[in-house]
């Protein structure tokens, strides 16, 4: 699946109302969402050689959901840093929207706090 479209990127609502952007690439039995690190952006991920791989080798065996941070990336702005609850909102929100039941959750960096 080398050289893979970029997926459309769509928006989540949080419970306060905040907009939150995910991709999500092919379609396995298991979803893995990944939590992002600090600062990340979806769409410019995919100009990354590596991010794409990595984006590209997860597809081919699962459903893989990445998101930005409210603050971040393709996501509304914040003013503050946002609580940990709010953080799951926005996990919650992402899988609602894209009518995750389960699925296995990966952080990297800040984002497996």
């Amino acid at each position: 699946m080398p050289n893979q479209a970029v997926p459309d990127t769509r928006f989540a609502r949080t419970p306060n109302g905040s907009s939150i952007a995910y991709q999500s690439i092919g379609d396995g039995d298991v979803t893995i969402v990944s939590v992002p690190p600090l600062a990340q952006n979806i769409e410019m991920a995919w100009e990354w050689p590596a991010i794409r791989r990595m984006f590209e080798g997860f597809a081919t065996f699962c459903r893989f959901v990445a998101f930005d941070k409210r603050g971040t990336g393709m996501s509304n702005r914040s003013p503050d840093i946002p609580r940990v609850d709010e953080r799951v909102d926005e996990l919650s929100a992402v899988m609602d929207d894209a009518g995750i039941d389960r699925a296995y959750v990966m952080g990297t960096s800040e984002g497996r706090a």
